[in-house]
């Protein structure tokens, strides 16, 4: 906290303050969010999933650290909120989103032509 703080060159009561304004919570929780949501990221999209080494990769004591967070937060354990967090990601991939309208105008081209 007091890095971030630093860096925003706020005091840590300030930080608290602005997150609570800006985002309707404190900046612990954002903190466990973002920590949440990184773990989430690493998580390859095929393969066996190792919470235990993903879970010290990403800054957790062990794996049932963030099995806890991943309930207190996700409501879910990571293995299933994480699975959600890669369909959102495969949905929302900017690169995924232009390749289907570059298809869709070649399937319309084709039938404007017949």
């Amino acid at each position: 906290m007091a890095e971030l703080a630093e860096m925003f060159e706020l005091s840590v009561r300030q930080l608290h303050g602005r997150c609570l304004t800006c985002f309707g919570l404190p900046s612990s929780i954002l903190i466990r969010i973002s920590r949440l949501h990184r773990a989430a990221a690493k998580v390859p999209r095929l393969g066996n999933l190792d919470l235990s080494n993903l879970a010290v990769a990403t800054g957790y004591f062990d794996q049932s650290h963030l099995t806890r967070v991943s309930r207190q937060l996700a409501g879910e354990p990571p293995t299933r909120a994480f699975a959600v967090a890669s369909i959102v990601r495969f949905v929302q991939n900017p690169q995924r989103t232009a390749q289907q309208r570059l298809i869709q105008q070649d399937h319309s081209s084709v039938k404007d032509r017949s």
